[in-house]
């Protein structure tokens, strides 16, 4: 009875919570790139802004959004103005592959859904350049038009990859640029890939231990006095009484009154 008990608890409290995300990909960058690949303007390392290659005004962030490393179009001077862009406020890329691209590939199979969350501080010259994520060549991201406003603060993006998933995705974060104008750049930090719940830090079930066995009394002398559980040289009710205890479980008898209990 008291197994049942202490297992219909573990059940209880185990299964009432929603479920919790799993992991499929993280990078902070801290120990190395993280297996990502960037072309062109893309580089991976610590973060030391110097100034230099800007032909304007320019806002970086003051640090990475997490440690001192990240991925950036230029570490620590403004991107380069590589002239790979499609004209003014298009917001359509005519040629992706002569971008400054990031990418990387993670493996979405068995997987029911799955999120993307990153952070970035975007500072580059809209409406002549622009920022795209593509996820299978598909985008899924864009910072375009609109006009420039400064960045003040990391921002974390999230895009929605269970269409991806029961597949391999390639993720590519694209910076397209004009001849003249430049700012600081795109930094991206603290790359988190998910499924089935949104909490980047999983807080384990609670589980209910079952109740431990009563410690088995050592015996003191040879097991006499059956029916005389209270030991007092009569059988009572109270006899009776502290036997249906023992069997319960609820009181810890002696070696001498749990085999005084034992009428068989």
């Amino acid at each position: 009875m008291k197994q049942f008990l202490a297992i219909s608890l573990v059940l209880m409290f185990c299964c009432v919570s929603v479920a919790i995300g799993e992991d499929i990909f993280f990078e902070d960058f801290e120990s190395g790139d993280g297996g990502l690949i960037g072309s062109l303007d893309w580089e991976w390392g610590e973060f030391a802004w110097v100034g230099g290659n800007c032909y304007s005004d320019f806002y970086p962030p003051p640090s990475a959004y997490s440690g001192s490393k990240m991925w950036a179009t230029k570490l620590n001077i403004c991107y380069s103005d590589l002239g790979n862009n499609d004209g003014y406020d298009t917001c359509t890329n005519g040629n992706p592959s002569d971008d400054s691209i990031l990418d990387f590939t993670v493996d979405l199979t068995g997987y029911a859904d799955a999120t993307l969350t990153f952070y970035e501080w975007i500072d580059v010259f809209l409406n002549w350049d622009w920022a795209e994520v593509y996820v299978n060549g598909n985008v899924v991201l864009q910072h375009c038009g609109t006009g420039f406003v400064a960045p003040t603060d990391w921002v974390q993006q999230t895009v929605d990859l269970t269409p991806y998933v029961g597949d391999v995705a390639v993720i590519e974060f694209h910076l397209m640029t004009s001849t003249v104008v430049n700012h600081a750049g795109w930094y991206i930090d603290d790359i988190y890939i998910f499924s089935g719940g949104a909490a980047p830090t999983p807080t384990p079930t609670p589980v209910v231990s079952p109740t431990p066995e009563p410690p088995t009394a050592t015996p003191t002398s040879d097991c006499i006095n059956h029916g005389d559980v209270t030991l007092d040289g009569t059988i009572t009710a109270g006899d009776a009484q502290l036997a249906f205890q023992i069997a319960l479980g609820s009181v810890m008898p002696t070696y001498e009154e749990e085999c005084a209990a034992d009428c068989n």
